[in-house]
């Protein structure tokens, strides 16, 4: 409770505002009050001096006898006129005019003479002095003047002297005197009403904080503070309450450090479960943005979680992809999908096949959260159906091919037993056995088909041994040099800095090498540049985890990877399915085995050769050999 005999904060506060009012009413009054009698002093002083002025003038008159006698301007003696101009000068006077009795004047001093009326005339007429107001001048500024009556003898009026000084800063303070007060006045009624406001502002915080303290005593009257005065009852309310607020804040503060933990034990949990599930998972909001990205999709498409999160599946996939387009239907139509398969791209091009599953994520009322698609990497399977397809296809065309090569090989010795006999019957220089040396060379030609198409029918024995495979491309190189040395021709090594062990069957990888470097030579008639190359690679593009196959990592499955390329026309597209086909060829003297053997050593040893080409830049065979588990070597 507030003691009766203390007087509260509003009242000091308007107390305050009054005693400042008054000690400014004070100073106000006092400094109008000063400003008045300076003032008047300085106008007594000048009305002193013009009286002096005009006293020696007239004295200085007197002493003229020519002036007592005629009492004319024209009876003015030298000495007289330069006299009155020195006294002028002497008494800082603007101009000393002389009047004599008919009211002809002599001034002294630079300038005309305009002075205010009834200045001149009481004193020629009734002879009183007579002291004028400020006036302005007739070149600007404020004038005062004082007119002094001359007698002579019985003390009849003879002239007059009159004596006029500039004062511009007296005359400018006579003007602006009302100007002054009224503003002194207009100045405290502001201060007044500035005061009230003032008051006002300062005491309406006060007074909030006054009833917000009076209704916590009311809500915890325990509490209440045994305060000396307002102020202080005020200071300790808020004390109180903000010694409160912190206890609630510690206590929030807990309880938000418990939900945050708990939160983020159940946000790494779903990370942990996302992140163990061989599945790829893709998760959009509503407005297309991947809010999900786990590590299986990360490996599948090459792209880090980072640089995809925010972004639209657009964006990152592209506007055709299918998972785009399967977004876009879930997003819009609310439609799920399941098991689909199709062919996407990683982020460096490669193609990969996956299988799909998606659904609409809703919240319990069933409005729309987003979108989840699965993701299953099918492209081993798809390549290890493709392989086992293209297996039995080469059996089962192995197993034809030898029929027809041994039936075909049984007529042509017959064909050729003939034809020798013929030639014997003939002779060597008749026309016919020209045609019949002819027949013996095509049946030459088709015995060589035959044996390739045989070496391409029989079942492949490997012979698995440890080789170097730069070792490897080198006698291949060699077993091509004719071909290599065509005029034109430069051959670029890719081997790695240390040798590459490599399991796998020299003799048939060799000649499958050769096979492609004799096709790439082939391939460029006018010259170029053939590419050699090996090392070991990752099993496929983003396994392990590896986007693209670092060998900075240990472990994990590894090829032999071997490389031929050259810089000739290209694959046309139309051809690219075909080129591994037996007897599909572009060349005019070539059997089309010998990419069809090269994949057959190869789909042998269980791996593929993959082909990159571009019309007019060339092609690169790139030979996969699977090497299991075992430590990484330097890649080419």
């Amino acid at each position: 409770m507030l003691g009766p005999s203390r007087i509260d904060y509003g009242s000091q506060i308007r107390l305050f505002a009054l005693l400042l009012f008054l000690f400014l009413l004070t100073l106000l009054l006092g400094s109008t009050y000063l400003f008045g009698q300076s003032r008047n002093r300085l106008e007594l002083e000048m009305e002193r001096g013009l009286r002096l002025a005009a006293r020696a003038a007239a004295d200085r008159l007197g002493s003229d006898a020519a002036w007592r006698e005629r009492t004319d301007l024209r009876g003015l003696a030298p000495a007289t006129t330069l006299a009155l101009e020195g006294l002028r000068a002497e008494a800082g006077l603007s101009r000393l005019v002389v009047w004599d009795a008919a009211g002809r004047r002599r001034a002294f001093g630079p300038g005309g003479v305009r002075l205010p009326d009834g200045m001149v005339g009481p004193a020629l007429g009734d002879g009183r002095p007579v002291l004028s107001d400020f006036f302005p001048g007739e070149e600007g500024g404020y004038r005062r003047a004082f007119t002094l009556p001359l007698k002579g003898d019985g003390g009849r009026v003879v002239g007059a002297v009159t004596a006029e000084v500039r004062s511009d800063f007296l005359g400018m303070l006579r003007r602006m005197r009302w100007v002054v007060l009224g503003s002194y006045g207009f100045g405290l009624g502001l201060a007044l009403i500035f005061s009230a406001l003032f008051i006002r502002s300062v005491l309406k915080p006060y007074a909030t904080l006054s009833s917000a303290a009076r209704d916590f005593r009311q809500l915890q009257p325990a509490a209440s503070p045994a305060a000396g005065g307002d102020i202080e009852f005020v200071t300790l309310t808020f004390q109180q309450m903000i010694d409160a607020l912190k206890t609630k804040e510690e206590e929030l503060s807990r309880l938000y450090a418990a939900e945050r933990e708990r939160t983020h034990h159940l946000e790494q949990y779903q990370e942990d479960i996302l992140g163990s599930m061989t599945s790829g998972v893709v998760s959009c909001r509503p407005d297309g943005t991947i809010a999900v990205f786990n590590k299986t999709a990360q490996h599948i498409f090459g792209y880090r979680e980072d640089e995809v999160l925010g972004r639209t599946t657009a964006e990152v996939f592209g506007p055709d992809s299918p998972l785009t387009r399967m977004a876009r239907e879930g997003l819009e139509r609310q439609r799920a999908h399941s098991r689909l398969e199709c062919s996407v791209k990683r982020r460096d091009g490669a193609p990969r096949w996956i299988g799909l599953n998606s659904s609409v994520l809703r919240d319990r009322a069933g409005q729309v959260l987003g979108f989840t698609i699965l993701l299953t990497d099918l492209t081993e399977i798809v390549l290890l159906r493709r392989q086992v397809t293209l297996k039995e296809s080469l059996a089962a065309l192995g197993e034809m091919s030898a029929g027809i090569a041994h039936e075909f090989r049984n007529s042509l010795g017959a064909i050729r037993g003939f034809a020798r006999l013929l030639e014997k019957g003939l002779g060597a220089e008749t026309e016919g056995a020209g045609h019949v040396r002819d027949i013996l060379t095509e049946i030459g030609s088709l015995e060589g088909v035959l044996k390739d198409f045989l070496v391409f029918a029989r079942p492949v024995s490997l012979q698995i041994s440890e080789v170097t495979l730069g070792a490897l491309v080198e006698e291949a190189v060699a077993s091509c040099r004719e071909e290599i040395e065509r005029p034109g021709i430069t051959l670029a090594r890719l081997l790695p800095a240390e040798p590459v062990q490599a399991a796998l069957d020299p003799a048939q990888v060799k000649q499958a090498l050769v096979n492609l470097i004799r096709n790439a030579c082939e391939a460029m008639p006018a010259g170029g540049t053939l590419t050699v190359g090996a090392g070991l690679a990752r099993a496929g593009p983003g396994e392990d985890g590896d986007e693209g196959g670092a060998m900075e990592a240990e472990g994990g499955r590894w090829w032999a990877e071997l490389l031929v390329g050259d810089t000739g026309p290209g694959i046309p597209e139309g051809d690219r399915e075909r080129i591994f086909t037996p007897f599909v060829t572009t060349k005019d003297q070539g059997t089309g085995l010998g990419l069809a053997l090269a994949q057959k050593t190869v789909v042998a040893h269980g791996g593929r050769i993959e082909l990159e080409t571009a019309e007019g830049v060339g092609s690169l065979f790139r030979v996969l050999l699977p090497q299991g588990e075992r430590r990484a070597a330097p890649r080419i």
